[in-house]
């Protein structure tokens, strides 16, 4: 009998030891690291902009996902548009476009952020084309190239101010030449950056 007391104490004890020890057993190893890099992780850029034509305001929007000094993204911008006094032709022409782009910055020092985007986008213009001789406006929808570049001045790592230009261009025509606005427009831009 004592033998049989003796073997099940020990056994507990194995056991209850056995079951202490098991969970620190089965934990995984874990190595700190010191944090990375800003740059080295994607990060992404949201643009607003605010600009005015021949008094009519401009609104627009890019976003880029950055990796490191480039991205790939879309925009979208809207011109309103404004009338001459004779109401026959505009004297800018309403303009909403939307599509793709590529961002580049190819500055970025301590406190100042140069980009180029090239990209391709759709372009309606309402009451675009203007004929003189059949006194006649025409509302268009062309796809076309579009340039924006622009400089920004950084407040801190997530907020940017600067000035954005954005140019459009026609794959199919050259009539926006004949738009009663000019082909680029001057903005001024705030980047967010998270």
């Amino acid at each position: 009998m004592k033998q049989t007391i003796l073997a099940v104490l020990i056994s507990m004890t194995v056991s209850t030891f056995a079951w202490a020890q098991a969970p620190a057993a089965r934990r995984k190893m874990t190595v700190q690291t010191a944090p990375s890099t800003y740059g080295s992780y994607a990060t992404n850029e949201v643009t607003a902009l605010l600009g005015f034509t021949g008094g009519a305001p401009n609104f627009g929007a890019d976003y880029a996902r950055m990796s490191g000094a480039w991205g790939f993204g879309g925009f979208f911008f809207l011109q309103s548009s404004k009338d001459k006094a004779p109401a026959v032709t505009p004297s800018v022409s309403q303009v909403m476009s939307f599509g793709g782009l590529l961002k580049v910055n190819f500055v970025d020092i301590a406190n100042v952020k140069a980009f180029i985007a090239p990209g391709i986008g759709f372009m309606m213009v309402k009451d675009g084309s203007y004929n003189a001789a059949s006194n006649t406006k025409a509302d268009e929808t062309v796809i076309g190239p579009v340039w924006k570049m622009g400089v920004l001045y950084k407040l801190n790592s997530a907020l940017n101010i600067g000035l954005e230009t954005t140019s459009f261009g026609n794959f199919f025509n050259d009539n926006l030449t004949n738009y009663a606005a000019p082909s680029r427009y001057y903005s001024i831009a705030a980047t967010f950056s998270f």
